[in-house]
Parts: structure tokens; sequence; C-alpha cells
């Protein structure tokens, strides 16, 4: 079950990290749109990079004004379509984009260009120099520099590029690997550190389980227990019925067969 549970959890951040990583296009014609949100203050950015009719890439986000640069309000509400032009500024690169906008619908294409100090800083680093579709990818998911300090502070393993997308798609700042390096708990790798981000692992939950008498839990057994729903309370539970120190397999194996803080399991 550790191998699936694992699998499961490594192919969440490669299926978004190839999707977007792999595609190739003509940088200069990227389409876009532009769409209101119901975030006052936010527009929706999508852009879509094609290669070919078989192969299609999408990444949206949203942004406040302030970011694309060159957007304002008053040309977002025109009742009739209006010449826009904006540029996206990311780390790794950047993009620039013109088209037309009419009541909030915007649509046009961007080119995208690779930051060159960007790309120059992560070959310095070991990480190797990225390709432009690597390029792209860092910056559609706004993966950052100050994350590759925080790591070798912790003493994790230098990332690969395809982790470098995976850190920044799942927003993984410097402040959520470090925590877990003050409490002393290691993750030993950045999969796992991607794992725990993923279903929401946080110093809080590992103590939680520390206080009854689970000190050391390897990072995929914390993955399988939050995957599951299992709690302390299920762990006070098993106990109460004379199972001192359940392990994380049968805490799993109760859980699916409803055992639950209550004691019972369903259908009793």
């Amino acid at each position: 079950m550790n191998r699936v549970l694992t699998f499961l959890a490594a192919s969440a951040c490669a299926a978004l990290a190839v999707s977007s990583a792999c595609f190739a296009a003509d940088w200069s014609a990227l389409p876009f749109r532009l769409a209101k949100t119901m975030d006052a203050g936010r527009i929706q950015l999508s852009i879509q990079n094609q290669q070919g009719s078989h192969r299609s890439g999408n990444w949206s986000q949203t942004f406040t004004l302030a970011e694309l640069q060159g957007l304002n309000a008053t040309q977002l509400v025109a009742k009739n379509s209006t010449p826009i032009r904006f540029a996206l500024v990311r780390p790794a690169g950047r993009f620039d984009c013109s088209g037309s906008v009419r009541s909030y619908d915007g649509r046009g294409s961007c080119t995208y260009a690779a930051d060159a100090a960007f790309s120059a800083m992560l070959a310095r680093r070991g990480l190797g120099q990225p390709s432009l579709d690597q390029s792209f990818a860092l910056a559609m998911s706004d993966f950052r520099s100050e994350i590759l300090d925080a790591l070798a502070a912790a003493g994790y393993p230098r990332p690969t590029l395809d982790q470098s997308v995976a850190l920044g798609i799942f927003k993984i700042a410097p402040s959520y690997v470090l925590c877990f390096a003050d409490t002393g708990y290691r993750l030993g790798s950045v999969d796992n550190l991607i794992a725990f981000k993923i279903f929401k692992i946080t110093p809080d939950y590992i103590a939680s389980f520390v206080r009854l008498g689970y000190r050391d839990l390897p990072a995929e057994k914390l993955v399988q227990l939050k995957i599951f729903g299992v709690t302390p309370a299920d762990v006070r539970a098993l106990q109460a019925q004379g199972i001192a120190t359940p392990s994380a397999e049968q805490l799993v194996r109760e859980r699916l067969a409803g055992f639950g803080p209550t004691g019972r399991r369903r259908g009793d």
C-alpha cells in the first residue's frame, strides 16, 4: 500500500510538471484569454500552448491589475472592443501580450521570452540550463530562487528542474520548508516536501501524532494517514479498545473499515 500511495503522490506532482513543461510552441503566438472573476480587483488570465493537433496545454491563474503591467480597469469595462497591450513578468521570463477586450472578455496572443540571467543562475546552482520549454514552465508556475536557499539551508538535495516547477505550482514558500526544519523533522526529499504540501500536512499534524507516541513516522506513512483522513482521535479510539500503539497500516485499515473516533464500524 505504501508504494501505491507514494506513486500517487509522485504522480500528482509529475502530471502537473509534465503538463506545464512538455509543450513546445510558437513562442510568439501563445493565445490568451482574459475573464472576470468573483474576486473584486482580480482578473483571470489563461494562456494556451499548443503543438500540432494532438497536444495542448492550458495555464490559468488570477492576477491583480498591477501584475498585468499596462492593463487598466477602464479598458476591461469598455462596451466596445478596445485594443490592449500588457506584460506579465516572472523571474524565469516574461509574457508580452496584445489583443482586444470588451466587457472583461479579452483575447489575443502573447510572446514568451526566457530571462537569461535567471536561466544562468539555475545553471550555476547545479539545476542545469533550462530549455525554453522548461523556462516557460518555471515562469508559469512562478518559481522563485528564494526556495533554493531555503532547501539548501534545511539540508534538502538540490531539486531537479521538474521538481522546481512542482514547487512553484504548489506555491511552496521558504517558510513552509523551514517550518519542518525548525521542528527537527526531516522529510528527506523534495518529493516528500511536495507531497506534504499537496496533502496539507503541517508540523502541528505531525506533533499531534508524536504526542501519542509516534515519534519516527516516515514521510510516506504520514502522507498515507492524511490521504485516508486518519486523525489522533482515531488513535485514541483504538487505544480505548486495547491497542496501545496501532501501526499506520492498521490505522488505515480500521479507517477504511469504518472505525472512527466513536469506536464504531459502518453497519454496527
